[in-house]
């Protein structure tokens, strides 16, 4: 249940990867909490951040994967047998 209320502040918890995108010159990095990068992972999110309008950026949040009701739920992002690369 949400807080009512103007004296609340929240955020949905998703179930996922914590991902830092680094985008310097064009090239993307998606690297994770353990220091992997994921860029190859998902390559629609490193398209999305190459067509920003920003020379450079870091970008802070979690790569989730939603079923049909848009709950985010941690299987259905598809990293395959491991998380490790």
């Amino acid at each position: 249940m949400r807080p009512a209320g103007t004296g609340w502040i929240h955020e949905i918890k998703h179930d996922g990867f914590r991902i830092v995108a680094h985008c310097d010159a064009r090239v993307v990095r998606l690297v994770t909490r353990n220091g992997y990068d994921f860029a190859d992972r998902f390559p629609l999110v490193v398209e999305a951040i190459t067509a920003l309008p920003a020379r450079s950026c870091v970008l802070d949040g979690e790569a989730i994967a939603v079923d049909d009701n848009g709950l985010s739920v941690f299987d259905l992002i598809g990293l395959g047998d491991t998380i490790m690369p």
